[in-house]
Order: C-alpha cells, then sequence, then structure tokens
C-alpha cells in the first residue's frame, strides 16, 4: 500500500481540481453578461431623466407658441372661418393695449373720466373729435375679394361654405367683378362682447370716495389684443367702398381691370 501524507494529498488535490472562480471570470460568457448588466442598469437610470427632459422641453415650446415668441402665430390666434388671404398677409402679432377712459371717484365723491392726451378717445360728450376717431376705426367695413380667395375659403369649411339659407351667394360687384365681403366694423360692439370675451380681469380698489360702497373698478390696464392696426392696414388696401381707393384696390387685385 502507497503511502499518502496528507500533504501531498492536497498537493494533488490542488494540481488536479479546476479553479472555477478563475475559469468562470475569465469565461466571454461572463465578460458579455457584466457588460449587458451595466448596460441595462445605465439605461435604468438614464431612461426616466431622458423622458423628464423631453417632457420639460415639449411643455415649454407649447407654453412659447402659445404666447406666440417663435414658430409663427400662437395657438388659437387665426380661427377656422376666417379668411385664408388674411391670414397669410396679416402678421399674427399681439400687442399690450392699455384702456383708457376709466371713470374714478374724487374727493367730493363726484363721478369723473380720465382722459389721456395723445391717446384717440371714444366716449363722452359727441365732438369734432370722437367722431374722427370712431370713423378712424370702423371706416373700412367691405372688403374686396378675389374668387380664388373666396374658393379657398369655401375649401377649407370656412363662412362662405356654411351660409345659413342654401339660396344665398356672395355678393359681387358689377364694376369689377369681385366678391365683397363685410369685416368687422359694422359690429364691433356685438363681437367684443361674444366673441372676443377677455378675461384679463378688471382690479377692484377700496376707495372712501364712492358715496353708495368701497369698492372701484380700475379700467386702466393692460389687455393683450391682436394688433388692430395691422388689420386696419390690410383691410384699407382692399377698402371696397371709400370712393378715393376702391377703383386703386380692384387694380391691385385684378391688374388691368379698369384700364
Amino acid at each position: 500500500m502507497e503511502n499518502c501524507t496528507r500533504s501531498s494529498f492536497e498537493s494533488t488535490l490542488h494540481e488536479t481540481e479546476t479553479p472555477f472562480l478563475t475559469t468562470f471570470e475569465k469565461s466571454s460568457d461572463y465578460t458579455n453578461y457584466r457588460t449587458s448588466r451595466r448596460v441595462q442598469l445605465g439605461w435604468a437610470v438614464i431612461a426616466p431623466w431622458v423622458l423628464s427632459l423631453l417632457l420639460l422641453a415639449v411643455i415649454v415650446i407649447i407654453e412659447i407658441r402659445v404666447n406666440g415668441l417663435i414658430g409663427g402665430p400662437p395657438f388659437g390666434y387665426w380661427t377656422a372661418h376666417e379668411l385664408e388671404i388674411a391670414k397669410r398677409e396679416i402678421p399674427a402679432t399681439l400687442k399690450q393695449i392699455r384702456f383708457t377712459g376709466g371713470l374714478r371717484y374724487n374727493e367730493s365723491k363726484q363721478l369723473y373720466r380720465e382722459i389721456e392726451l395723445g391717446v384717440p378717445d371714444y366716449s363722452g360728450i359727441p365732438t369734432p373729435e370722437i367722431d374722427a376717431a370712431w370713423h378712424d376705426l370702423i371706416s373700412t367695413t367691405d372688403v374686396f375679394l378675389t374668387e380664388e380667395e373666396v374658393k379657398a375659403n369655401i375649401e377649407n369649411g370656412g363662412t362662405f361654405a356654411n351660409f345659413p339659407r342654401p339660396d344665398d351667394s356672395l355678393y359681387t360687384d358689377p364694376f369689377t367683378g369681385l366678391y365683397q365681403a363685410v369685416t368687422w366694423g359694422r359690429f364691433l360692439a356685438s363681437y367684443s362682447i361674444m366673441c372676443a370675451s377677455d378675461m384679463t380681469p378688471i382690479p377692484e380698489a377700496h376707495t372712501d370716495f364712492k358715496p353708495n360702497g368701497n369698492l372701484e373698478p380700475i379700467f386702466q390696464i393692460e389687455h393683450t389684443c391682436r394688433d388692430y392696426s395691422a388689420i386696419q392696414k390690410w383691410a384699407k388696401g382692399r377698402d371696397a367702398l371709400d370712393d378715393t381707393v376702391w377703383r386703386k384696390n380692384a387694380e391691385k387685385l385684378k391688374p388691368g381691370l379698369l384700364s
């Protein structure tokens, strides 16, 4: 029987035994497992941050577009029924307008109206200046439209495609052959109340001068409005009623018409 000491047995065992940990670490399968595991853990940490940043960017862009700062007109600036030609030619800009003519109470508890010099006045005792201001505001009511512009409105489901009665038809000017349509002037008050309702709050201040209460509204505040001067300029360039400009406007839309 061959002698076998404990030290020689352990030495033989060590030589013949496969070192499991060393082999496992050196195997290509384990290397791939460790790499894929790191990738999975990396995306699990990064993905929520990436999604959060994308969501934040979308919210910021929408907010900027709503206010019309980049990327064209603000959302909701134009509506479906409005003229396509107006949407293309009128700048879709907003302006900060401070209303004037507010009513206040003085120390004698008398009601008075504040007037700002250099600003058109539209209310009060009739004067030539007030009449002139109103004339400048709503002087252009009817505008010329070409056949192509009317067709574009109809094709897009605009106003001309939705007459209240089927036998209604758009008026054609007998002198020019151009179509005519009313813009806003004659219906300015009703339009302002029903269509352009403004939710800008009007502050109420405390006052000791009002004879029947302590609340006094302050109307001289800023409102965000469409650029009315740009709309006026566009409409004036198509005025169909003003004897001083309608021929020139018609000729511009239909060259050679009156020559």
